[in-house]
Formats: C-alpha cells, sequence, structure tokens
C-alpha cells in the first residue's frame, strides 16, 4: 500500500489519455497535505455523523465532521498506543470505546501501571477490552471477566478468569463468592447498560473493590433512553432521569455530604448522617465509610476508594475578625506579621 502523504504532485505520471485521472490524483495528495485531517479521512462521513480518527503523527483525535476537518489538542494515552496497533488487524478481539474515557482511565489508574493489579470487568463481548486492560497494566494483570454470552469463555487463559452470567440477578453475584477476590483494585461495569443492571452490580460489587481502588461504571448515556429502563430528559430539568443510574450518581453527592445535611453548616458538626442515610444501596454497600471522591466525565463515572473519616473541623492562629455583611465596617486595625521560626514545627 502506497503511503500517500509521501507521494509528491511531480511523481505523478500523466499523460493525455490519463488527464482526469492525474488531476483527481493529485487533487487528493494536495487535500492529504493541506488539510487538517488525518491521511485517510477525506471527507465527511457517511450520514455526517462525527467519526473519530486518530492521528498518531501528531498524537492528537482528528474529527472529520460536517463541520469540516479539525485537529483538537487532546491527551495521548497509552489506550492511544494500543489502538494503534490493533486498527486494521481483522482477527485482533474488536474494541469499542468512547473517547473520553482514555484521559479518565489514565488519569485514575496509572497508579497501577506495571505492578500487581486484581480486575473485575463486567462485559467481555468480543475480548478487545480485556486485552487493552493487559496491554495497559502489563503482566501483573490478574482479570476476572463477567458476560452474559457464553462464547465470552473462549478467552480464559492464564491470566484472565471468565464466568458466565446475569449482572442483574443478584444470586449470582452472590453465587461468585469464593469465586472472585475477596477485594480488587479496580472494578468496571461495561456490562449490558440497563438500570436494573447497573445499580445490582453497584450494590454487590463495590464492597469488592479494596482501599485506593477504583469502581467505574460506562455508558452512562442509557440513562436517558427508554430502551435500557432509562428516560428523556427534558430540556433545562434540574431533576432525573428518574430511576436512573444517573440519578443514583446525584444522590451519592447527598450521601458524601450526609453529615450536613439536617442545616450543620461551616463549623459546626452534627457527629454523624442520620439514619435514613443507612438505608437504601449506598447505606449498605460501604459506600458512606469508604466513597473518598466522585469523578464525573462524559458517560463515565469513577469513584475513588478510601477511608472516610468523619468531618472535623480544623483550626489555626488566633487573629480574626467577623464575616462580613452590608452595613460592616472597619475599625482601624491592622493585622501585625508574627514572627515565627524558621525551624520546622515538631510533628
Amino acid at each position: 500500500m502506497v503511503d500517500i502523504s509521501k507521494v509528491k504532485l511531480r511523481d505523478i505520471p500523466c499523460t493525455k489519455s490519463l488527464i482526469l485521472v492525474c488531476l483527481m490524483l493529485a487533487l487528493f495528495v494536495w487535500m492529504s497535505m493541506n488539510t487538517n485531517l488525518p491521511v485517510g479521512v477525506i471527507g465527511v462521513p457517511k450520514g455526517g455523523i462525527d467519526d473519530l480518527a486518530l492521528n498518531y503523527k501528531n498524537q492528537k483525535i482528528a474529527v472529520a465532521s460536517a463541520r469540516g476537518g479539525t485537529i483538537l489538542p487532546h491527551f495521548w494515552t497509552p489506550f492511544h498506543d494500543y489502538i494503534k496497533r490493533v486498527q486494521g488487524c481483522e482477527d485482533c478481539p474488536q474494541l469499542h470505546k468512547w473517547e473520553p474515557y482514555f484521559k479518565a482511565y489514565h488519569t485514575h489508574l496509572s497508579r497501577f501501571r506495571g505492578k500487581s493489579i486484581t480486575m473485575v470487568e463486567v462485559g467481555v463481548q468480543s475480548g478487545g477490552s480485556a486485552m487493552m486492560w493487559k496491554s495497559y497494566f502489563g503482566p501483573g494483570l490478574r482479570y476476572y471477566g463477567i458476560d452474559i454470552n457464553p462464547q465470552a469463555q473462549q478467552f480464559q487463559s492464564d491470566w484472565a478468569t471468565i464466568f458466565i452470567g446475569d449482572q442483574a440477578d443478584p444470586a449470582f453475584w452472590d453465587s461468585l463468592r469464593g469465586k472472585l477476590p475477596k477485594e480488587v483494585d479496580f472494578f468496571l461495569d461495561d456490562g449490558g447498560h440497563t438500570m436494573e443492571q447497573q445499580k445490582v452490580t453497584f450494590q454487590k460489587a463495590f464492597p469488592l473493590v479494596k482501599l485506593n481502588g477504583v469502581y467505574a461504571c460506562e455508558d452512562l448515556s442509557t440513562s436517558y433512553s427508554p430502551f435500557f429502563g432509562g428516560e428523556h430528559l427534558e430540556a433545562g430539568a434540574l431533576s432525573g432521569p428518574k430511576g436512573s443510574f444517573i440519578e443514583l450518581a446525584k444522590q451519592m453527592i447527598d450521601w458524601m455530604n450526609c453529615y450536613f445535611a439536617g442545616g450543620n453548616v461551616m463549623n459546626k458538626w452534627q457527629g454523624e448522617c442520620s439514619s435514613e442515610f443507612h438505608k437504601g444501596i449506598m447505606g449498605t454497600n460501604g459506600f458512606l465509610d469508604s466513597a473518598y471522591s466522585l469523578h464525573f466525565y462524559s458517560q463515565i463515572l469513577l469513584i475513588e476508594k478510601a477511608q472516610v473519616l468523619s468531618p472535623v473541623p480544623l483550626k489555626g492562629g488566633g487573629y480574626k475578625f467577623g464575616y462580613g455583611g452590608p452595613d460592616t465596617f472597619w475599625d482601624g486595625k491592622l493585622y501585625k506579621t508574627p514572627s515565627l521560626s524558621t525551624k520546622p514545627l515538631p510533628l
């Protein structure tokens, strides 16, 4: 195959009988050299829908769309390197991911690369994702895959264990006790994406993730689809879609701030969350004690786990004045810089 990016106009042999063909070829070469589209992405995809194509030379993402070809600066990750290797490989297991995921994954999971890591993924499907994670984490990966399709068993290997079952069935998760590790570093829900499946999986699998681990749920866009049990979100709506995993994820913010839900704010502390926060999914699966931070990206949520302590106000120094208001005035007193020791404070 000829690399069209290396073809020069003067190298095209033209005769009178081939003049039209030569003109078309010359135009193609000129477009390849003078547009922001990567080689092989010329024009607009069918239907005018955005088509992401990797520009490996510049390590950026090229978007060919009805708006014309543009190069968007982007966060290049090892995931892109893997895709570069398997693109065009018809025998390689297929991988299907949305572009915003890779930056999010690299941000939260790079600390596990090159180390011994245990991962559980719901949604093995064609096996491409498992291969990608093996490439990303390295030889220390121990992979456990879950899928409802028995064909996924073919990806069983010395580093991968595959279980077949329905993630929406609590009894299936109970049957995995003793088969899955007691604790995992990374859990990824990329399964069937229905509301019931995502909720049951979060209820049952979140406790499996160890402290300093990560729980992730992909393809949250299904929360807006009735086909998956979600519902359309009306433009400008401030709540909803009702009963969806997205709505559950929004409630997680309230659970993380449950200590102050009674109105005790600023430096006042009520001690414990009310009994209402110890009910439901987040109240019974360890979320209150270990959900350290929530990270929302387009279509994906990642939860970093760590020991969560009851919030305690910390203060230092003695100079202060009250909070200001419309009638506040300055009394003329000046702050004096204290003479602090240059020696480090004792621990």
